[in-house]
Order: C-alpha cells, then structure tokens, then sequence
C-alpha cells in the first residue's frame, strides 16, 4: 500500500487567553545564552514571540517563581500552533517513533519503527512515515 493520505482535525481551543512564563530576549543575547537557559529548564519547550522567550514544561507541570505573560490565543495563532505541534512531537517521541524537522519547511516527518515487512525481505525494511504539519485559521 502505498500514497498519500490527507487527514485533517480540527481542534477547538476553549480559552481566549493563557498566561505563559517567559524571560526577556534581551537578557539572553547570544546562542551561549540561549542554551544556558534551556540547561536550565531542560524539560521545557521555547518559542521566542516578540521581545520575549515564552517556554513551557513539556510535562504540562506549573514552573514556579517565573514572570508570566498573557498570551491572546486568537490573535497570536503562531504560538497555538507552537504549543500543539511540540506536544504532539513529545508525545510520539515517548512512544518511540523517530522525528525529523524538514529543513525549509515547518512540518515535520515521524517514523514508526514497526517494519512492516516484518523482516520478510532479509535486508529491506519499510516503516510509515507520517509528514505532521500545523495549519491554523480562525473564521
């Protein structure tokens, strides 16, 4: 079996606004700095949105003692888009499967692991491959 199969969900997000902690980009200026600051918070997501680096914990746990920063969901469709695309990535990872970012593009390529000749071709194996790319709209 072989092709392309599209699938589309679509997720309805309840909130209009989620408070997210951040550090001002101004305090980490450099690529030295940058990766301090994710040794720091080595279970956290980053995505840099205006003048700040919004992270988050990949395990959905509160970071405490940080400044937060409220975030207008539906005006800032890039950060959604952020939030949901890590999260699933993290997910699948967990699970075992193999993720690649596509260089040029935002999508991103996840590998099963399961051979799905299952070793019926010595020197062949074949594994799913699924392109993940956020889309986002609002009407």
């Amino acid at each position: 079996m072989s092709g392309l199969f599209l699938n589309f969900y679509q997720v309805n997000i309840e909130l209009n606004t989620v408070s997210i902690p951040y550090k001002l980009r101004s305090e980490y200026p450099t690529r030295d700095d940058f990766i301090s600051l994710k040794n720091e918070y080595q279970n956290c997501s980053f995505y840099s949105f205006e003048d700040k680096i919004l992270f988050w914990d990949k395990n959905n746990n509160e970071i405490p003692n940080e400044e937060t920063t409220t975030i207008n969901l539906k005006e800032n469709l890039k950060v959604v888009s952020k939030i949901l695309s890590d999260s699933i990535i993290d997910f699948v990872k967990e699970k075992g499967y193999t993720v690649y970012k596509n260089k040029y593009s935002y999508t991103w390529q996840i590998k099963s692991k399961k051979d799905l000749l299952n070793g019926s071709i010595q020197g062949l194996e074949v594994n799913r491959v699924i392109e993940l790319s956020p889309y986002f709209f609002t009407i």
